[in-house]
């Protein structure tokens, strides 16, 4: 009973925050109402002093770069030695963390672009890459370059196999790239907060 009357609140508050003007929303206001509403529940075992908690931060660039593809491990570092003793603060820390990661894929997808346009891709030589999350962040761009190049090379491969000559393969990537890259520039500052806030 108790979750559904907060989860039905939950769902109005994002409703009315889909409603009204962005421009008028103070976000750090809306994070620190979200932050008391969860310490006051009654059901969930939620702690303010959680928020300012080195790990929890750790935990949350984790979670919002799961395989570990987008973040650099000096971005990792950079956050993690910001030091996060107030929630107003930490509401920064996690709020740059969020942009940062939408500016990172971003640069990554035009990375896969240019990579696409201007790499010569050698079929004959044997390489792998592991699909599964990868146990550290990548240490420099060049290592990020060389894993989004293989990416490339396994998704033409795929392309082929289906039929699809190399220009046809690139072309389908090209208009694929671009979609993400033109949902990435649409994404409101509205959006952002909601995936902060969960």
């Amino acid at each position: 009973m108790a979750s559904r009357l907060f989860s039905s609140y939950l769902l109005l508050f994002l409703l009315i925050g889909c409603s009204v003007n962005e421009d008028k929303i103070d976000y750090e206001s809306e994070f620190q109402s979200i932050v008391m509403e969860f310490e006051n529940s009654s059901i969930l075992n939620f702690d303010q002093d959680q928020l300012s908690d080195l790990g929890f931060v750790e935990d949350f660039i984790n979670k919002l770069d799961k395989q570990k593809t987008t973040f650099l491990q000096e971005d990792i570092e950079a956050f993690i030695n910001t030091k996060v003793d107030t929630s107003p603060k930490n509401y920064w820390t996690l709020k740059n963390a969020v942009d940062l990661y939408y500016q990172r894929y971003k640069e990554s997808l035009n990375d896969r672009r240019r990579i696409l346009n201007t790499h010569v891709f050698n079929f004959e030589k044997d390489e792998f890459i592991e699909l599964k999350s990868r146990e550290q962040y990548f240490k420099d761009e060049k290592a990020k370059n060389n894993y989004q190049r293989k990416i490339i090379k396994n998704e033409l491969i795929n392309s082929m196999l289906s039929g699809n000559d190399l220009k046809e393969a690139k072309s389908e990537l090209k208009k694929i790239y671009t979609d993400r890259i033109s949902s990435i520039s649409k994404i409101r500052e509205a959006d952002r907060f909601t995936l902060l806030a969960n």
